[in-house]
Formats: C-alpha cells, structure tokens, sequence
C-alpha cells in the first residue's frame, strides 16, 4: 500500500489504516514511551537526535551522506513516533560539506556541485528542519561563491531556519576576485551577503 504524502514531502498520515488501527491502540496502551506525557517524549526525542555532526561527502557509491546514528531510525519505529520525530535529526544536528572530497580523481563531480546535489537529496520538510551547516577543506567557499555568482536563489531561501554556517579561518582568500568587489566588508559580512543575496535575513558566521 502506498501511503500518500504531504507537499513538504512527509508522509501523509492523517488517515490510519484499517488493519493498523488495532496495532496503533495497542502501541498507545502498552508502550512504555507512548504512554509518557508528550512533551517529557519530546526531551528524549530530542536529545536521541541531536549532538551529532554528519559529514556530507560524495563516496564513490554514489551517497552524499551516511547517516549512521540511532536516532536517525526513530522516525521507523511507529507511525506516531514518524508524526512527532521526522525532521528532529535535520533540526538537531550539524551537517558538514567536505567540499574537498570532490576533488578526488575518482569523483565524477566538481567542488561546487556539493551543495546542490545535498539540496536535491532533501525533501522541503528536511530542507525546512536545518538549523546549522559546515563547509570543510581549502575550497569550502566555493559552493557559497558559485551559487552567489550563478545568481541561484540564497541559501537562506532554500534552507529558511538556516542559523549558523560554520568555517574555517584563513581560506577567504578562494573569493578572490567576487570579494573584492564588496571592500568595505569584513568575512562575516561577505560570507553573510552572499548566503542571504543581500536580504534583511542574516545568519550566524561561525569561525574555528
């Protein structure tokens, strides 16, 4: 049976099926987890999601991402504990772009492609849910300048809860030319500008 889905690309589980409904009753009643109050089910949800640190990479199988942690399968577990953890571990953690990875012979990618292939790879609830991204290695700002340059919607358009972006120092010399255009900007600022192409929006810029 195919379950519908929402716009934002969820599952659509408004209506339980038939033959479901015994098992979902029974889950309600003898579930140790399901029988807590929903918001101390909330507190460990969240702390079975977060803390965690994703590298986003492009293996020579063809995954942008790994995601190897338990609370990843949580949403598996039952149809209403999908409803109450679906996005948690997009809104919980820091998914990192080893932009250098792209570099490699073998891959058949460019640095700059990273990014969009990780945005094509989330559905709009995912894309929706992520608070913090990371860009790792010598060309972690292309992505950010090639989709400033190639006039792509902002990031903060595609990612629209995005908080903070982390980077490293000592790298902001890879703008070059398309920095030096905005003088009168420090890194944050420029890092800044063309995340959010200019809007009222600002996102944290993080250095380490």
């Amino acid at each position: 049976m195919t379950v519908p889905l929402l716009q934002n690309g969820l599952l659509d589980l408004s209506k339980t099926p038939d033959h479901l409904i015994p098992i979902a009753q029974r889950n309600a009643i003898q579930s140790p987890l399901l029988r807590l109050p929903a918001e101390i089910r909330s507190k460990i949800f969240q702390y079975a999601t977060g803390g965690g640190h994703f590298l986003i990479a492009m293996p020579h199988e063809g995954n942008i991402t790994d995601l190897r942690r338990s609370g990843v399968y949580l949403p598996q577990v039952s149809r209403q504990i999908y409803s109450e953890t679906a996005t948690l571990i997009f809104e919980n953690n820091t998914f990192a772009l080893d932009v250098d990875r792209m570099l490699i012979s073998w891959v058949p990618y460019r640095s700059e492609q990273l990014l969009p292939l990780f945005i094509n790879a989330l559905i709009p609830a995912q894309r929706a849910s992520i608070r913090e991204l990371e860009f790792i290695g010598l060309n972690q700002l292309l992505p950010l300048a090639h989709r400033f340059q190639d006039r792509e919607p902002p990031l903060t358009a595609v990612f629209p809860n995005l908080g903070v972006i982390w980077l490293a120092e000592g790298y902001e010399e890879i703008f070059g030319p398309l920095a030096r255009r905005f003088p009168d900007m420090n890194a944050s600022d420029f890092v800044n500008y063309i995340v959010t192409s200019g809007e009222h929006k600002r996102v944290d810029i993080a250095w380490y």
